[in-house]
């Protein structure tokens, strides 16, 4: 809009938190997607909405409890073609999974358990050798599944600790990368195979890289 003018809000929960969240983020940090029609948006254990472009509730969902060790949710729903794709890594990868839900009613089409400690990165869609693959990093795993069914195509070793990044997609690789307290990015490529193979593929070595803290 030229003005900025807000058009409407709405209040999407009240009641008891499940989690607590990091002192400088709020019960809010996932982003917002939409597909031009509706708005969704993710609050963790909170809840998942979806709303209309005058601010209607379309349909909400309970995903359950997620723990993310007092940290708050950080990973935002994704979409592809009519789902809605939340990756929801809990504490110590008990309870951890990735879901996909219709984007039109919120019903669960697939759930897919995944052994992941929290973090709090998004997946990303990667095209490459014919088909799509949903890329999921993690402290344990990077993990590519069939974006449609949830099958796991691959899995290669993940970041180690504090899965923050979003993994990107260039030249047909993978880059996953984390945020660590020590102000370190370990980052590891995977090349995309049209294989089935569970291992994965890693080209290179670990790449090391120190980062200076906007905080010295």
């Amino acid at each position: 809009l030229p003005t900025g003018k807000v058009l409407w809000e709405r209040t999407a929960y009240e009641g008891p938190l499940y989690d607590a969240r990091h002192r400088s983020g709020s019960f809010a940090n996932t982003t917002p997607v939409t597909d031009g029609r509706l708005v969704y948006v993710w609050f963790g254990s909170e809840g998942l909405y979806a709303y209309d472009f005058d601010g209607v509730l379309v349909w909400k969902k309970d995903l359950g409890d997620i723990a993310a060790f007092g940290m708050g949710t950080g990973s935002s729903p994704v979409l592809y073609d009519n789902l809605l794709i939340l990756q929801c890594d809990d504490d110590n990868g008990e309870k951890s999974f990735i879901v996909a839900l219709n984007k039109d009613t919120g019903a669960e089409v697939w759930r897919t358990a995944r052994r992941v400690q929290a973090g709090w990165s998004t997946p990303v869609i990667a095209s490459a050798n014919g088909r799509d693959e949903l890329i999921a990093s993690g402290n344990e795993w990077v993990i590519a599944y069939d974006p449609r069914t949830g099958r796991e195509y691959w899995r290669a070793e993940g970041t180690g600790v504090w899965t923050v990044a979003m993994p990107f997609v260039a030249l047909a690789a993978v880059m996953a990368g984390l945020l660590s307290a020590q102000d370190i990015t370990r980052a590891a490529k995977f090349q995309i195979e049209s294989s089935d193979s569970e291992a994965g593929a890693e080209v290179g070595e670990f790449t090391y890289c120190r980062q200076s803290s906007p905080n010295r």
